[in-house]
């Protein structure tokens, strides 16, 4: 059990393979809001890969959150499950839920919710190699009130795309 109280970053993993992370939790104080959990590699020749994280929760006290509730760059067989992020806005900046980007693949998302995001779960290509992420899975993942998009997915044109009800590529909300 690890509990990061307003810290700029409260969890941050860079290369590497093979980690567990279990019950881990952000949370604003006094004095800051909720801290930003990363998961990468700042190589761009490089990938992190095999990371679970399970019982993950970023709580905005009232002071906002510091930055993307999670952030995964070059992320390859990561799966993220049983998460909330329960306010990605009040008390400041309203912040992605989860961005995952950067030749990322093969990521899960599970069982989890994320309210008052900016976008709940967002793919791009971001900086370094020109490459969106692919083989992203989203299961059980709730979004509540986002304010601008539930799921923005960037997809490789030369990827296909499986689906079940709506398409990638619409938005749709509430």
């Amino acid at each position: 059990n690890i509990n990061v109280l307003s810290c700029a970053t409260s969890f941050s993993l860079d290369r590497g393979n093979e980690y567990r992370m279990e019950n881990l939790m952000s949370s604003g104080g006094a004095g800051a809001g909720a801290g930003t959990t990363i998961i990468q590699s700042t190589d761009d020749a490089d990938h992190i890969g095999d990371v679970i994280v399970s019982n993950f929760k970023v709580f905005n006290a009232g002071n906002g959150v510091q930055g993307n509730g999670l952030y995964l760059r070059r992320a390859v067989n990561v799966i993220v499950n049983g998460f909330t992020m329960n306010d990605l806005s009040t008390g400041g900046t309203p912040r992605n839920g989860v961005v995952v980007e950067n030749d990322s693949q093969g990521v899960q998302i599970a069982n989890g919710s994320i309210v008052a995001p900016s976008t709940g779960v967002l793919t791009q290509n971001g900086g370094g190699v020109a490459n969106s992420p692919s083989f992203l899975s989203l299961l059980n993942v709730s979004v509540d009130q986002a304010s601008t998009n539930p799921i923005s997915l960037a997809i490789r044109s030369s990827s296909s795309l499986s689906k079940t009800g709506t398409a990638a590529t619409e938005t749709r909300c509430c």
